[in-house]
């Protein structure tokens, strides 16, 4: 295995210092996807056709730190994940 996939896997340690799980490495990586392809991420307890940065390009020249802010404000107005923040904000940092 090789790839960013793999890096986040085994490479970043968490507080506890124990590796990203691969069920949370894919759903990074997926959330991820949606927003550099402009999907725009939804979400089974927001309201339907809610998304999140849809349209809206993200790239090198983006500022993550507002990005996550914006992150934050959308999920207080339409409701946090109950994954503790792998939808958005984890994605994002």
């Amino acid at each position: 295995k090789e790839g960013f996939g793999h890096w986040l896997e085994k490479i970043h340690k968490g507080a506890r210092g124990n590796g990203i799980s691969e069920a949370n490495v894919r759903s990074v990586l997926n959330r991820f996807d949606d927003l550099v392809t402009r999907k725009g991420i939804t979400y089974k307890r927001w309201d339907e056709g809610i998304k999140f940065h849809e349209g809206e390009t993200i790239d090198l020249t983006t500022d993550f730190e507002t990005l996550l802010q914006k992150a934050k404000d959308f999920e207080e107005k339409h409701g946090t994940d109950k994954g503790n923040g792998w939808l958005l904000r984890h994605p994002i940092k």
